[in-house]
Parts: structure tokens; sequence; C-alpha cells
């Protein structure tokens, strides 16, 4: 039900989406764009592992996005009464933080590295969850019009727009010399500045956009992970009318086509790495993100 105490939806609304989805974004794009780079040419972990890192990552997503999406339904935190804000306040500071532990340079080698690159995208991958679907989800409290939540639709594209338009553009001028040569320190001074921006971008989320739509959790409802996990949840499928197994199926679709192009394209980058002195280039084909 809505609460008609709150002021009504308006542009402060829109205006905290736009900066939500910036948020995610001074993360997200930075990540999707650069790690593979930073990882190969700094680190010097191989292009190969990387596309088996990545192939892990998204295995585990499918099992970890349908559990942490569920939280909201099932746990309310604070006493503000918000079904999705809280969520979003507890999940920006790792996400900030695990965009600054991607881009650290650390002086471990072999087993210790590898495994540092996997714990720290892992991190990164659930961290993204934690603040991406309850932000997602929330435009279904804001308002209960449908206009209304076309317009926040608009404004969360304004948002990775400007990050990747804007913020990302500047990333390969500061990050290279002349002769395209990576300068690893400056990787990690951007990932803490993208940090820095994320979380003071969500609280302007927070502070700008009102959830007016209650939704009281029905006592005695039990909620059952295995019908998550399956796409069979009835109350998610109530809730959204729509056809999980079909989603599901065309993710892992898309997924697969994904990971093949990766790989090929890892591959193509081993067989000449001298041919592209500058990868920033191809990092995006090679990992376009979620």
């Amino acid at each position: 039900m809505n609460d008609k105490s709150l002021r009504p939806f308006g542009v402060k609304d829109q205006i905290g989406y736009v900066f939500g989805d910036m948020a995610g974004s001074f993360v997200n794009l930075f990540v999707d764009a650069y790690f593979l780079t930073f990882c190969t040419y700094v680190l010097g972990i191989s292009p190969g592992w990387m596309a088996g890192l990545f192939l892990a990552a998204r295995l585990w997503d499918a099992i970890n996005d349908p559990i942490m999406g569920s939280f909201p339904d099932r746990w309310r935190l604070g006493k503000s009464g918000d079904k999705f804000k809280p969520w979003i306040k507890l999940f920006m500071i790792p996400l900030a933080l695990s965009g600054i532990l991607c881009f650290a340079n650390v002086p471990f080698e072999g087993i210790a590295l590898h495994a540092w690159v996997a714990f720290a995208y892992v991190f990164y991958g659930m961290s993204y969850t934690g603040t991406s679907m309850p932000f997602g989800a929330m435009a279904s409290v804001v308002s209960t019009d449908p206009i209304d939540r076309s317009k926040l639709s608009r404004a969360r594209s304004i948002g990775g727009t400007v990050v990747g338009i804007g913020a990302l553009s500047v990333v390969p001028i500061l990050c290279f010399d002349k002769d395209s040569n990576i300068i690893p320190e400056r990787f990690g001074l951007i990932a803490v500045i993208f940090g820095i921006l994320c979380v003071i971008s969500y609280l302007l989320l927070c502070n700008l956009t009102i959830e007016r739509v209650r939704q009281p959790k029905q006592k005695g409802e039990k909620f059952n992970y295995g019908n998550v996990l399956s796409c069979q949840e009835p109350s998610v499928n109530r809730r959204y009318g729509c056809n999980h197994r079909k989603h599901a199926l065309h993710y892992w679709k898309r997924t697969v086509k994904k990971l093949y192009l990766q790989r090929i394209l890892s591959g193509y980058q081993l067989d000449d790495p001298g041919k592209y002195r500058n990868p920033s280039g191809y990092d995006y084909l090679l990992y376009p993100g979620p």
C-alpha cells in the first residue's frame, strides 16, 4: 500500500535514480573494462586462466544471484520500514572496496597471486549483486504508477551513460603513457576515486528517493531456496508475472556465447601479445559484464 503522508513522486526521485546507476557504474564499468588488462599486463596472469575465472564466476552467479536477490523478501533491516535501501547501504562500501582490491598491485606470486585475483573478482561480483539487485527492484516500491516507473528507467539509463562516456573515457588518458605502456599505480588511484564516488552516489540515491509502497511480510510464508534456484518460487512468479525458467534459459545461452567469445579473444591476444600494446580497445569485448 502507498503511504500518502510522504511527498509525491517527483524530480528528486529521478535525480536519485540517476545517482543510483552512476554509483554502481563507477565500479562495474571500470572493472569490466580494465580488470583483464590489469591482471594480464601488470600482474602477469595468463589470459587463458582469466577466461577460466570468468567462467567459474558466471557459474557462481547463477547460484549466488537468486539467493542474494531474495534477501529483501526474507529480512527487513533497520527500523525505517524500507525494503531495499538498507541493503544498498549495507553493500555499497564492500562494492567500493572490491573495486580497489581488483586493482591492487600486490607482491604475491604463483598460487597466492591467482588466489588473490580470484578472491577480489568474486568479492566484487557478490558486492555488486548486493547493490544492483535491490536498486533494480526498488522502482516497484518508489511508485505504483507505470509512467513514474518509466521515468525511473529513463533516469537509470542516464546514470550509466554519464559514467561510461564521461568518467570511463578518461581512464586510458591517465593510465597509459604516450607509448601506450600501462602505468599500474594509476589504476589503483582511479579505483579509490571511483570507490569514493560510488559511496557518495549511493548516499544521494538513498536521500533523494523515497520508498512509498510498503509490502508487509506475510507471516508464516516460507521461502524455498530450492525453488528459487530452479526458477519455481511461486511468490516471485506471482509478483513479477513472468516465466523465470524462460529468463534463466536465456541467461545461460547468453553467458555461454559470451564466454566463447572471451576464450577466442583471450587466445588471440595471447598468440600475439605485442600486436596491441594498448589493449584497452579489446577489454570490453573480452568481458562486457553481466
